[in-house]
């Protein structure tokens, strides 16, 4: 005769009162779940009730095209207009930011023979503070040669540093951004001298 396997003690009340029952959120969400309806079939569109037009409302009002007109307006008001950078404004901000580049670019060590004919372009992204928006990038490089090739990369460097140490520059808010540019993305020709 096999062996009665020994039956499982039923744990002490204490130890069953410690025992905690599922959280009652998710039994209520149980719940809640077994009440929904299931989910309808789409219909195929033949019946008259899926025909019928819905309302449809709209967010315009009635008068929503009360007073235009076709004839011209007879308003004297005159909204200011934005100020746009001309030539002559362009000049003058890079002659600006020139005047205030000039002590940095002054206290950079000439790298070698032939690198002051190197003219870097460099992008400048400015705040409106004058502050550098991002560091400075490289756009085009000219006059390098062979005998100054190897001071390229320095010239770079030394004329982001220039911006770096001289930032934040004083230029006119009114073309910080106008509708045809302005000085907050500009470019500008590096050369050390």
């Amino acid at each position: 005769k096999p062996e009665p396997k020994p039956r499982k003690k039923e744990p002490p009340a204490e130890e069953r009162k410690a025992e905690k029952p599922a959280p009652a959120k998710h039994r209520v969400a149980d719940s809640k779940a077994e009440k929904t309806p299931p989910a309808k079939a789409q219909g195929t569109g033949k019946s008259a009730e899926s025909k019928a037009s819905r309302p449809r409302g709209s967010r315009l009002g009635p008068d929503f095209l009360k007073g235009l007109t076709s004839d011209e307006s007879k308003s004297t008001s005159q909204v200011p207009r934005a100020a746009k950078i001309d030539a002559a404004a362009l000049a003058s901000i890079v002659q600006a930011i020139a005047r205030q580049i000039q002590p940095c670019a002054d206290r950079q060590v000439d790298p070698g023979p032939g690198a002051n004919e190197i003219v870097t372009t460099l992008n400048l992204r400015l705040n409106e503070d004058g502050t550098l928006a991002a560091t400075p990038t490289v756009v085009r490089q000219t006059g390098v040669n062979d005998d100054n090739r190897r001071y390229a990369r320095r010239v770079i460097d030394l004329g982001i540093a220039a911006f770096k140490g001289c930032a934040p520059l004083k230029l006119p808010p009114q073309f910080y951004s106008t509708p045809n540019g302005g000085w907050n993305n500009i470019n500008y020709q590096w050369k050390l001298r």
